[in-house]
């Protein structure tokens, strides 16, 4: 990550970003049910400060900005939208003003996946001071994906024209190199019935008690389901049942069941909803169906991309080049290979390369524990602590590290600015107070800068993401939300 930029920062180096306490600004504006307009204009700012060649907003209303225009395309996506938070009254504090206890910051969405947005924006313009862009075009897009897996991909491809030829996704990796995961389908039951008062409840046809077998069914077909070597075993799930009655002493006439499927390596829709349809009992199959659900639900601009709520399964080999470049970085930055992996929940990889075939990897802090626990936050190798609670500038971020190490080797690319203020701000790292003190943008230290960018990017769609240690938080709240059309936390 890097130094923290703000409306006539001075460009490429300069004296960046100079507000005076980041749990102040833009905490009122949510990113749940993916309105992202707020935190899109701070990530806008930021990349306008930094020199941006393009910055927009797509016709979906996600962020984006490019440097470069080189043939070779390179697309770094983080989803900036969040879950909601439930009740407020049950958090033990606001969870959009965050909390930070002995170094963490705690707070909606501070693991997922606002943290990886500083680095992405940060890391692109350091990557093209360096020289590390000639001939690519790089992309950071911020993007809406709570409320359905790869659309925001899915639509900057087919709609807006852009198709990367290597994507980068900002889910929690905990700084791992992840490359795949299982796909899903979501599932929807109907069973229909006939009403009569509950009285006479004979001479009805109760739909909730034709349910019943598809209900047992899909609890026993769980464990028989196929597992893939990487990806694991296939999953069902029902997460919603729902009945329609013409009142609470009458026979319900409707029953829905809302279906989630897990899809493991070689699994497809068409057969995932043959499997269900199996467990129909004969004498009910006239009255019960299935099918696949369907999105058409407008985003916050009023944009309509319809699809099918399907999203396949992919993985990459250990030794594609993407992977492998990854695990490169990784140990040119550590001195040891990361972690190869992956995720357990679903990512906007579904679209880029289980439909698009375009390579992906993830990358990113964070735990992706975190992502489905009853609270939030980024805890990764992105900074450490002295044990007097100051930051420590030789132990820091991936991004931080380069900057340091560019200097003794005489950088030219590096702004002039960056190079002079080089040893007074490492010695500023060391006497910067841990938390909420006020620093001269001047003497601000890279450790706190870091950390206070990943705050303020996070805070200003009012998600506040800290790179910390990793450590268990003593108060955690709930993490409950709702999508625009079922009940989750994580997809």
């Amino acid at each position: 990550m890097g130094r923290l930029g703000r409306q006539g920062a001075e460009p490429r180096g300069g004296a960046l970003g100079t507000y005076r306490h980041p749990a102040a600004r833009h905490l009122r504006h949510s990113s749940a049910d993916s309105r992202i307009r707020a935190v899109g204009e701070r990530i806008a700012q930021e990349m306008r400060a930094l020199e941006y060649d393009e910055v927009r907003f797509d016709t979906m209303g996600n962020i984006l900005g490019r440097i470069g225009h080189g043939p070779r395309v390179l697309l770094y996506d983080s989803h900036i939208d969040t879950v909601g938070v439930g009740d407020p009254e049950a958090w033990a504090w606001d969870p959009y003003r965050g909390k930070v206890e002995e170094g963490v910051l705690y707070a909606r969405g501070a693991c997922d996946e606002k943290g990886s947005t500083p680095g992405m924006v940060h890391g692109l313009a350091l990557a093209r001071d360096l020289g590390l862009l000639a001939g690519y075009t790089a992309w950071y897009f911020g993007n809406m994906e709570e409320w359905c897996d790869g659309i925001a991909p899915n639509a900057l491809v087919e709609h807006e024209g852009i198709r990367p030829h290597f994507v980068v996704v900002g889910e929690p990796t905990d700084m791992g190199i992840y490359c795949g995961h299982k796909g899903r389908v979501e599932l929807e039951v109907c069973a229909k019935g006939r009403s009569i008062h509950a009285a006479s409840n004979q001479l009805g046809d109760n739909a909730i008690y034709r349910m019943l077998p598809v209900i047992a069914g899909v609890r026993d077909l769980n464990d028989r389901l196929p597992t893939d070597d990487f990806l694991g075993q296939g999953r069902i799930t029902v997460t919603q049942i729902s009945c329609r009655t013409p009142s609470i002493n009458a026979v319900p006439d409707e029953c829905t069941l809302i279906i989630d499927r897990r899809l493991t390596w070689g699994e497809t829709e068409p057969g995932a909803k043959s499997e269900v349809e199996a467990l129909i009992p004969p004498d009910s199959r006239s009255q019960v169906r299935v099918r696949t659900l369907f999105n058409d639900v407008p985003s916050y601009t009023g944009f309509v991309f319809p699809v099918t709520k399907y999203f396949p399964a992919w993985k990459l080999p250990e030794n594609h080049p993407l992977v492998v470049a990854g695990a490169e970085a990784g140990r040119a930055l550590w001195g040891a290979p990361p972690r190869i992996g992956k995720w357990d929940f679903s990512t906007n990889g579904t679209y880029w390369m289980g439909k698009a075939g375009i390579p992906c990897i993830g990358f990113a802090p964070g735990n992706e524990i975190h992502a489905t626990a009853r609270w939030s936050r980024c805890g990764s190798r992105m900074w450490c602590e002295r044990p007097s609670g100051t930051p420590c500038f030789r132990q820091c971020s991936p991004m931080c590290r380069m900057r340091r190490e560019a200097r003794p080797y005489g950088v030219r690319r590096l702004a002039s600015a960056r190079r002079r203020r080089g040893r007074r701000t490492a010695e500023a790292s060391l006497r910067t107070p841990h938390e909420g003190a006020s620093v001269a943008s001047s003497d601000r230290s890279f450790m706190t800068s870091c950390r206070r960018s990943c705050t303020f990017f996070c805070q200003g769609g009012n998600d506040a993401n800290t790179p910390s240690r990793s450590r268990h938080h003593q108060r955690p709240g709930p993490v409950q939300g709702r999508d625009r059309d079922r009940s989750r936390c994580r997809i």
